[in-house]
C-alpha cells in the first residue's frame, strides 16, 4: 500500500458541525501506509482511537524551517493514543519534511485522523 492524502476540513464560521465521524479518515496501519496533508494549509489536527486497546501513533520527523537550517535531525515522535480517546496536536514545522508535508502512520488498525484550518 501507500500513504493517502488526507483531505483537511475548513472550520465552520460558527465552529459548529466539524468533527462529525464521517469528517476523520482511517489511518491505515503500517510503514508507508498513513495519511500525509500539507502543514501550510492545517494548523491542528485531530487523532481518534475507536478501538478499546491504545494504538501508537508515528509522526514522522521532519526537516523543514529552522531544523534543517541549523543541520539537526528530527526524530520521529511516537505517541501513545489511549483505548477509544483522542488527541488534539498542533502541526508544528517541525513535524513536516522539506516540502511542507505531514506524515502520519498508526501502529494497527483504529485511528483516523481530522486535520482542520480557518476559523480556529
Amino acid at each position: 500500500m501507500a500513504t493517502a492524502a488526507h483531505t483537511p476540513k475548513k472550520v465552520p464560521a460558527d465552529g459548529i458541525g466539524l468533527g462529525a465521524s464521517s469528517d476523520f479518515e482511517a489511518i491505515t496501519s503500517g510503514a508507508d501506509n498513513g495519511r500525509t496533508f500539507s502543514r501550510s494549509l492545517v494548523k491542528y489536527f485531530i487523532v481518534e482511537n475507536t478501538t478499546g486497546s491504545p494504538i501508537n501513533l508515528t509522526v514522522l520527523g521532519g526537516s523543514l524551517g529552522e531544523a534543517s537550517e541549523a543541520g539537526t535531525t528530527i526524530a520521529d515522535n511516537t505517541i501513545a493514543i489511549a483505548a477509544n480517546d483522542f488527541h488534539l496536536l498542533e502541526t508544528h514545522k517541525f513535524l513536516a519534511d522539506p516540502s511542507g508535508v505531514v506524515t502520519l502512520e498508526a501502529a494497527s488498525a483504529g485511528l483516523q485522523v481530522l486535520a482542520f484550518y480557518g476559523n480556529a
